[in-house]
């Protein structure tokens, strides 16, 4: 019994190691921030994207924390910052859901829309 006990548990490992057993929560319910424009005006920058979902299940977004680099067209960084927000309940079907987010930086008056050539945005969705 014994022997057979540890056998057990060693093919349980093996299993979770190769991850047989144990599916990662991360790839079940994968949910992203996707920007598809970028405004200035002021000192305002605002991103206008969607949340996607990459699972087929239903999801709530309580939390957005995005890291932003805008640059110009020679790649040359213009603006960097990010940007957090806790306080959300959003629910994402199998459609995209529009959201805009609004940021404040002081050195966005600087720059216009058309300066910005090329965004990266880094983006951590933190679901229920």
């Amino acid at each position: 019994m014994k022997h057979l006990l540890q056998s057990f548990c060693l093919l349980a490992a093996l299993a979770a190691c190769l991850g047989l057993l144990i599916p990662s929560a991360e790839a079940a319910d994968k949910v992203s921030y996707e920007v598809n424009q970028v405004t200035l005006k002021g000192n305002t920058i605002t991103f206008q994207g969607n949340f996607v979902n990459k699972s087929d299940n239903y999801q709530r977004v309580l939390g957005l924390h995005i890291k932003y680099r805008l640059s110009d067209i020679d790649a040359y960084p213009l603006l960097i910052g990010a940007f957090d927000s806790e306080d959300l309940s959003v629910d994402i079907g199998k459609d995209p859901v529009p959201f805009t987010i609004s940021v404040t930086d002081n050195q966005a008056g600087m720059y216009t829309t058309e300066d910005v050539a090329v965004w990266k945005i880094d983006d951590t969705v933190e679901l229920e």
